[in-house]
């Protein structure tokens, strides 16, 4: 008998299933490949093996038990488990499956997948020469090569493409090939989460193949290292931070007024501590590409982070009249709106990005968050009841504590103090396990009374520290850290408390407003 394997017989092995169609997708189990007309995603093992399991039951309802059999081997599975794997292969449905299958749920009972387009054939393929088409042949990169093993390729390409520019001032000639890539990684960037931001950087990665000599494609791959810097751990700071140097140099180098490589250097230092210097960069750059929305969205970011959101207001209005799709703007113009007192449009804001952007997990907890300290109870326990909705994790992948969420609605909505207990109790064990935001738990402290325990939790957050059981790293300087939620409407109990001026002090914010002559929006 193989050790190696799972005893249980029902169990689906990917090294013995045969490649198959769905639609006009063709599967290969043993190298976790789905193919489309020259574009491969790699699916996690489970992934791939819930991909199987449902294909193998070929249009029939697979059942929650028969599922754990063949794709879990029989073990004990929470449901969170299931659900980010039908997260993945939904949005599979949604790109490379487009037109081939459908994914049902069937409340209570289980799962069914619906071939959709029998023909295997890629001749109903459009042409190679439109973004649609372009997004079909993005490299076979996984996470490890896009985040980790890409430094000397990089110096490589960026080396070739100095080379090429010597000598030549015309721009280059780009194929509508390497231009439908470049598009499609400008769509990726729009959509806010990391593997977005990985998957842009694959297809800038591939169009620089194609173009060596595009400013567009190096200034595009420069912004998406920038983009990841928001999500990049310790350990990954100064690679990415280096990556985007580098992109964005050679595109400069290639195109000296090029905005995206302008903004792409700006992004490598963070707002946190750099509230002035940076600021002042991104308005220079604003004088010399005004209107442009990556550099209005990150004007705009940056004053809702210093306690600005009516002067950000205008600027994320502006980015987001060129392109309503932008995460991000979308996302900044929700806070700045909640800051600056609009609260019915900032709900009416978060309600709308949660629906454009069903499965973003910041996207879902920012509306949470909202109703939750709003006061609105029964709107918030409504999101935590439709499971259906759930994102499948946290934005750092760590599971969601929904108990603790519905802790604290029930608490804020009823202010009676055995909910409030409850409450106290779930959100210090969130953050015990690491499942709950150090400065999202202050301002839920702060509301709960619990003053000390939240400027305790700040001081960790934006300085480093704690108990020996829990200690957190001081910043570096390439680290991000938000400053927006202290300007909350919720956050109005920390403000009252003197210690919230000594922590303005320390954070350098109060050095920024006299500085910068500006005046902060909660002071009036």
């Amino acid at each position: 008998m193989d050790k190696r394997r799972p005893l249980n017989p029902g169990a689906i092995h990917l090294a013995d299933e045969p490649p198959f169609h769905v639609g006009a997708l063709e599967v290969r189990p043993a190298t976790r490949e789905v193919l489309r007309g020259g574009l491969v995603e790699i699916l996690e093992p489970r992934v791939m093996q819930v991909l199987v399991a449902l294909a193998r039951a070929d249009g029939r309802v697979i059942s929650h038990d028969e599922l754990i059999e063949r794709a879990w081997g029989g073990q004990v599975v929470g449901e969170g488990s299931i659900h980010r794997v039908m997260s993945h292969l939904r949005r599979l449905e949604t790109t490379l499956g487009a037109g081939c299958f459908s994914l049902e749920t069937v409340v209570k009972v289980g799962y069914r997948l619906s071939a959709l387009d029998a023909a295997p054939a890629e001749a109903e393929l459009p042409t190679p020469t439109t973004t649609e088409a372009a997004e079909r042949i993005a490299p076979k990169l996984d996470r490890r090569v896009m985040l980790g093993g890409v430094g000397a390729g990089l110096t490589a390409l960026a080396f070739g493409a100095w080379r090429l520019g010597q000598g030549s001032a015309a721009p280059p000639a780009i194929s509508g090939l390497a231009q439908g890539v470049i598009s499609a990684g400008n769509e990726a960037l729009l959509r806010g989460l990391p593997e977005d931001d990985e998957q842009a950087v694959a297809y800038f990665r591939r169009a620089i193949e194609l173009a060596p000599r595009s400013a567009d494609a190096w200034a595009g791959l420069a912004l998406g290292y920038a983009q990841l810097l928001d999500f990049s751990v310790s350990e990954v700071e100064e690679a990415n931070a280096a990556r985007t140097r580098e992109a964005a140099r050679t595109a400069l180098a290639l195109d000296p007024g090029n905005a995206d490589a302008e903004t792409a250097m700006i992004l490598i230092r963070p707002f946190f501590r750099n509230w002035l210097p940076v600021e002042a960069e991104l308005r220079a750059a604003l004088g010399r590409h005004a209107g442009n929305a990556r550099l209005n969205t990150a004007l705009g970011g940056l004053l809702v982070d210093a306690g600005r959101p009516r002067a950000a207001i205008p600027l994320l209005n502006q980015a987001i009249g060129q392109d309503a799709r932008q995460y991000i703007a979308q996302s900044r113009l929700a806070f700045a709106e909640w800051s600056s007192g609009d609260i019915l449009q900032a709900e009416q804001r978060m309600e709308r990005t949660q629906r454009l952007w069903p499965r973003n997990p910041q996207a879902w907890l920012h509306r949470l968050h909202f109703l939750t300290l709003m006061g609105k109870a029964s709107a918030a326990l409504a999101m935590i009841a439709d499971v259906e909705a759930l994102p499948v994790a946290g934005p750092r992948e760590s599971p969601l504590p929904l108990a603790m969420y519905a802790a604290c609605a029930t608490a804020l909505a009823s202010g009676t103090e055995v909910d409030r207990a409850r409450a106290v109790e779930l959100v210090a064990r969130a953050r015990a396990n690491r499942v709950a935001a150090s400065h999202e738990a202050a301002v839920y402290f702060g509301n709960f009374g619990r003053i000390d325990v939240a400027f305790d939790l700040l001081e960790q957050y934006y300085f480093g520290g704690g108990r020996p059981d829990n200690i957190r790293a001081a910043p570096s300087l390439l680290s991000r850290r938000s400053t927006r939620i202290l300007f909350l409407p919720p956050a109005a109990p920390i403000r009252r408390d003197p210690r919230f001026e000594t922590l303005l002090r320390k954070l350098g914010l109060e050095h920024y407003w006299r500085a910068s002559g500006a005046r902060p929006d909660y002071r009036g």
